[in-house]
């Protein structure tokens, strides 16, 4: 590199700066939250169970340093329908239980490859508990998937010093823009990642994806994150390239709903971990193909609300705005806090009313409620203070 620059030091010098939705529940955080969480296993596409976060009988255990690329410690073969399922199913319980483990939260994996023309592409992958469209899973059982791996890259320029393109990954598609372009905080790029999905964008808003809208309020900033830069000959960082799923979603063949997903494969098993032009050329591609919704697609408007504190219960007003509601999205924490709101999926029958939640209030905490919609619509947040 260029006076010595070193891949490390630049990676220090870059690393991203998360502004959460003001609803977002997950937090990106460590790999091993996925190995370690007490309710995941490792097992066969049959469901035979490999090894376990905790093992019974004799079996294995769990943990980051068991996965690799061609062999597990116990002799196995390492298939590529291999799977971390999560037996429990509780996300938000299991992802907020761990993230208050300081050696889980906020985490980043920063990484370096070289380009087709020989300039040098720097990488941070996001690890997320939980993929749920916009929060509204539980409500629309759509878009939902266990693990969520995002990233974005760097391009460095032509003097190799100081990068000249940023490409955001965006579920399977990129946005790519030039460096001068990025919103920074000094040397650090500003990422706001889709509610409940993660999609990486340039800017808050509410965002088309060509199928269905994210919104991205970047109201919650996240807290500092930790970069661990892994390697592609060091032992220890074998994971990376594990072939496996990191969950255990899989939707049927006959699923068309373009919201559903399987579950994520690792850094290693992208095209972009070891060529990252290619994801510059699915921004490309894209962004060329990428049309205005239809004049008949929009996201709902913002729901009317107020929020008022009876003892330990949380009464909310509503007013939906929209003929077709199938319930409310609200969340609870101050914004600036370092830990996730906690989350509260409320069904609903009429387009306006009143809903209480028990024991969800607390002193001087934030609201903040979005609505789904029977369609499969999610709406941008009202943020108000809880009274």
């Amino acid at each position: 590199m260029a006076d010595g620059l070193d891949p490390r030091d630049l990676l220090q010098r870059h690393i991203p700066l998360l502004r959460y939705d003001s609803q977002e529940p997950y937090f990106a955080d460590a790999a091993s939250e996925w190995t370690d969480n007490p309710a995941n296993q490792l097992r066969r596409a049959d469901g035979t169970v490999i090894a376990a976060a905790r093992p019974a009988g004799d079996q294995r255990r769990l943990s980051l340093s068991f996965l690799g690329p061609v062999r597990y410690p116990n002799g196995d073969t390492v298939a590529h329908g291999d799977r971390i399922a999560d037996s429990s199913h509780d996300y938000v319980a299991q992802a907020h239980a761990l993230h208050a483990q300081a050696h889980y939260a906020n985490r980043v994996y920063g990484h370096w490859a070289t380009g087709n023309d020989g300039r040098l592409w720097i990488a941070y992958w996001f690890f997320y508990f939980y993929n749920d469209y916009n929060l509204i899973g539980p409500l629309i059982k759509a878009g939902l998937h266990e693990g969520d791996w995002e990233m974005i890259q760097l391009r460095l320029g032509a003097n190799g010093q100081d990068p000249d393109l940023a490409v955001y990954a965006q579920h399977r598609h990129a946005e790519q823009r030039p460096w001068n372009q990025v919103e920074r905080v000094g040397e650090q790029p500003v990422v706001y990642p889709a509610r409940g999905s993660h999609a990486c964008y340039f800017s808050r808003g509410v965002h088309w994806t060509g199928d269905w809208f994210d919104n991205a309020d970047g109201q919650r900033p996240g807290p500092g994150l930790d970069l661990q830069i892994v390697s592609d000959t060091a032992p220890a960082d074998s994971w990376t390239t594990w072939p496996g799923m990191w969950g255990g979603t899989q939707p049927p063949p006959d699923d068309l709903n373009p919201l559903d997903d399987s579950s994520p494969r690792g850094p290693g098993e992208h095209a972009q971990y070891r060529q990252p032009d290619a994801l510059l050329q699915t921004a490309i591609a894209h962004q060329a193909s990428l049309t205005p919704p239809p004049h008949t697609a929009a996201p709902p408007p913002a729901p009317g609300i107020t929020a008022v504190a009876a003892g330990k219960d949380l009464h909310i007003n509503f007013d939906t705005r929209v003929a077709n509601p199938a319930g409310l999205v609200v969340t609870v924490g101050d914004l600036p806090q370092s830990n996730p709101p906690e989350i509260h999926r409320v069904p609903v029958d009429g387009d306006s009313g009143t809903i209480v939640i028990p024991g969800a209030a607390a002193d001087q905490a934030s609201v903040h409620v979005s609505t789904a919609t029977a369609d499969g619509g999610a709406s941008p947040a009202t943020t108000t203070e809880l009274s």
